[in-house]
């Protein structure tokens, strides 16, 4: 059986290993992006069936990784995640085609 790719994007190499370790272990098939400025590349390689973002990174920002992944494909489903939420960013990534926030 094939398992589901998920893509996960963050700056912090311990919520990626994190991540990585879960998700590895509930049968998926990680694949982890530290640095968001080779996203395209990865996307096209990888095909992943789920991107999980940080929102706030240093280059790229979680909203401009959404903007991406729905340039490649508009049905990769993305999920951002932050410790900085606010109502303004939420509804942002929401009416941009962020599957959650």
């Amino acid at each position: 059986m094939k398992k589901e790719t998920i893509l996960i994007i963050d700056d912090e190499a311990d919520m990626l290993d994190n991540c990585e370790r879960l998700l590895s272990r509930a049968h998926y098939r990680p694949v982890v992006l530290k640095d968001p400025v080779k996203l395209k590349e990865i996307l096209e390689l990888e095909r992943p069936n789920l991107v999980l973002t940080d929102l706030k990174m240093p280059g790229m920002d979680g909203l401009q990784v959404l903007a991406q992944v729905k340039e490649v494909s508009g049905e990769i489903p993305v999920v951002l995640f932050t410790a900085f939420a606010t109502v303004e960013t939420a509804v942002t990534a929401m009416r941009q085609g962020a599957f959650d926030y």
